[in-house]
């Protein structure tokens, strides 16, 4: 029995031996097929490597990466801030009455009226009959003072009886001035040139203070009053070209900034601004208008493409230069440059590089400094 118990075991570990062995075999063979694979992958390398060489020795730039490539000049360089905004206009006002009673209209809506000009009257309920009786008793007044006058300057007379004429003539002067106001208000009279755009009530309605009776629009004097962010308040200034656009009536024009607020908005932190807009049969107020603000202007710029800058690890910008070898070849060299504004994917340079200097504007990402390159240009 014991005899059997050790034979088992020896069994086992042969058994154990076997598949090891096995095991160590495979190894051995997959490790000799990844050496042979090796040496054949080193021993094609050598044979491409030596093949581009002869390639180049043939064709010299024909495994060297292309780029698209620009010439720098002048050009003019406009950065703007666009807004959306409303045509508006100070003249445009409901116009109510200053006097109680009944109304009667002079014109119709849609009637141009000019400045001055009496639109409506309300019944003056006698006021007139009694300006007349007043203003006949001021005259009688008047005719006493002048006779008393004349008299104290003769020293004929009592001084009493003088300041008695003279303020017996001045209280009948000011009764006559104060009816005549209240006839005044009698007569709506246009604040301004402009059109009836709505009648709100009717001859022969009554009317009082407070209760309105036409609307009056002008559109001689609209403008545009829009905000702008406060990180503009360096750049923006009175005078700066302005392009509206009404997108609904095909209406383009220029203007200028007006008047720039003197205090930022402490609710948006904006900048008050204000422009002018040239009457048109078209425009009207509470149009909505596109306003593009331009803020700098620059007729002598350079402006690369947005793609051709990069940033290296100091966080500076760069773009690549080309210095030429041939017509198809070029070198690159990596020229830092210093940026202005930004626009419509188009950036101002400052500093760095000059109109006659030759930039990469594609494939800039897949080159470096003293590269080798194929261009076009």
């Amino acid at each position: 029995m014991k005899f059997s118990f050790y034979y088992l075991i020896l069994l086992t570990f042969l058994a154990f031996l076997s598949c090891k062995s096995k095991e160590e075999k495979k190894l051995s063979d997959l490790l000799a097929k990844k050496s042979k694979i090796e040496q054949e992958i080193s021993s094609l390398q050598e044979d491409l490597n030596a093949l581009e060489i002869e390639i180049e020795k043939v064709n010299p730039i024909a495994n060297l990466p292309y780029v698209e490539s620009a010439l720098i000049d002048y050009q003019p360089f406009k950065h703007f801030i666009e807004v959306q905004s409303t045509i508006n206009t100070d003249k445009d006002i409901i116009i109510y009455p200053e006097f109680q009673g009944n109304l009667t209209l002079l014109v119709q809506e849609g009637q141009k009226v000019s400045q001055g000009q009496v639109i409506a009257k309300i019944n003056d309920g006698g006021l007139v009959g009694n300006l007349q009786s007043v203003k006949a008793q001021a005259n009688l007044a008047k005719t006493a003072f002048e006779k008393q006058d004349r008299l104290w300057k003769q020293n004929i007379g009592s001084e009493i009886q003088y300041l008695q004429a003279k303020t017996q003539y001045e209280a009948a002067s000011r009764q006559v001035d104060a009816i005549q106001t209240q006839v005044g208000r009698t007569n709506i009279k246009a604040p301004f040139s402009g059109i009836v755009d709505k009648v709100m009530m009717q001859t022969g309605q009554a009317v009082a203070p407070g209760v309105p009776v036409m609307k009056l629009v002008s559109n001689s004097s609209l403008k545009i009053e829009a905000e702008v962010s406060e990180k503009y308040i360096k750049t923006l200034k009175p005078g700066a070209e302005v392009l509206i656009s009404i997108p609904t009536i095909g209406y383009q024009a220029t203007s200028s900034v007006k008047r720039i607020s003197t205090g930022i908005n402490p609710i948006n932190k904006t900048i008050g601004i204000e422009i002018p807009v040239t009457p048109n049969e078209f425009v009207k107020s509470n149009q909505t208008a596109s306003v593009k603000i331009y803020d700098h202007v620059n007729p002598n710029a350079i402006v690369v493409p947005n793609e051709a800058l990069q940033k290296d690890a100091q966080n500076e910008y760069f773009v690549y230069t080309l210095s030429k070898i041939n017509n198809n070849l070029a070198k690159a060299i990596k020229s830092k440059v210093t940026v202005g504004q930004s626009i419509d994917n188009h950036t101002e340079i400052l500093s760095g590089i000059k109109p006659g200097d030759i930039i990469v504007t594609q494939g800039a990402q897949t080159i470096g400094d003293g590269v080798k390159v194929k261009t076009s240009k």
